[in-house]
């Protein structure tokens, strides 16, 4: 590697020393004192010519280097698995690696508006902060992680592309266990004044109904006595029930006609979201509960601890829930 200004600072150091002795020689012979001075001075000049080249070398070793630097981190960039965008405060791009151009159909120019690219990118939660956040675009998902440029208005964002795992976790919540019980909440009193075989017929036209709403919710279903019934289905039947269904199964019952003056209703607990069965059968034994206090005829939904309430349109009359947890003993 070439030598810096300290070999030239030591080289001096030696013909300052070399000098003094010349100088002591000239004191008993002036003839050799002369040729050693002549001597000294090329030595000089060779060494300050020296000095010369290898400054030269080292101004282009470093030239050199920082070239190849620069080089290499440009390419780190554009060979990283994250699409690096610089915008400013407006959302127009100010340079951005390969990464986004690949991923993108349409060419991407500088001084062009990301916002544009993305409609859904949330550019007032992320201008000027740091942080980290998703969006979806389209069929994909995002993951961004912002940073503030030193000493500019601009903003870096660090992208990766995360819809492999966001579908895969979005699957694997849609196929989480959802657990129901389900009790005729007003049993004795639909059925009370009516003979055998019209009772027979209206329990025959509930249990008729729920395997069917089963079916097609591609769930389980199970009877555990004569007013009670498990229920097992996914987290996406759910969803469906929430906000298409609204439990259309309770206007289903209720509109049981089978000689019976008083109709028939439904209350219901489903939970999902917990880490144990046995948290599950807890939460949603407590829907049962919350849906029968508040008279009945209604699903009360367990997510996670947050409960949703869907029916609830006969004549409130507080209710008492059977401990599924007895029936299953």
């Amino acid at each position: 590697m070439p030598q810096g200004p300290s070999f030239w600072f030591d080289t001096r150091i030696y013909l300052a020393v070399t000098a003094a002795l010349v100088l002591l020689i000239s004191y008993y012979n002036p003839y050799a004192a002369a040729l050693g001075a002549v001597l000294l001075y090329v030595l000089y000049l060779y060494g300050r010519e020296r000095y010369t080249v290898r400054q030269r070398e080292v101004k282009t070793y470093l030239e050199t280097m920082g070239r190849c630097v620069d080089t290499a981190a440009a390419q780190v960039f554009n060979k990283l698995p994250l699409a690096i965008v610089i915008i400013d405060d407006q959302g127009l791009i100010h340079w951005r690696n390969n990464v986004l151009v690949e991923w993108l159909t349409e060419p991407v120019e500088l001084g062009q508006s990301l916002v544009k690219i993305w409609p859904t990118l949330p550019l007032d939660k992320i201008v000027g902060k740091e942080g980290q956040t998703k969006f979806a675009a389209g069929a994909r998902y995002y993951e961004i992680i912002y940073r503030v440029a030193e000493e500019t208005e601009l903003t870096v964002l660090y992208l990766s592309d995360v819809t492999e795992f966001e579908v895969d976790k979005e699957a694997s919540s849609r196929s989480q266990t959802v657990l129901a019980y389900i009790q005729i909440d007003n049993y004795s009193d639909a059925l009370t004044g009516l003979t055998e075989s019209q009772r027979t017929a209206i329990l025959g036209e509930v249990n008729r109904m729920l395997a069917e709403w089963m079916t097609e919710l591609d769930g389980h279903l199970k009877k555990y006595n004569e007013d009670t019934y498990i229920a097992i289905v996914t987290r996406y039947a759910l969803e469906h029930l929430m906000t298409g269904d609204k439990f259309e199964i309770l206007d289903r019952i209720r509109g049981i006609q089978a000689g019976n003056k008083i109709p028939v209703t439904l209350s219901i607990g489903a939970a999902t979201g917990e880490n144990s069965m046995a948290e599950l059968g807890q939460r949603a034994q407590s829907g049962l509960d919350l849906a029968l206090s508040r008279g009945g005829d209604q699903t009360a939904v367990n997510i996670s601890g947050k409960v949703h309430f869907f029916g609830g349109k006969a004549k409130a009359v507080e209710k008492k829930a059977i401990p599924v947890r007895t029936l299953i003993a």
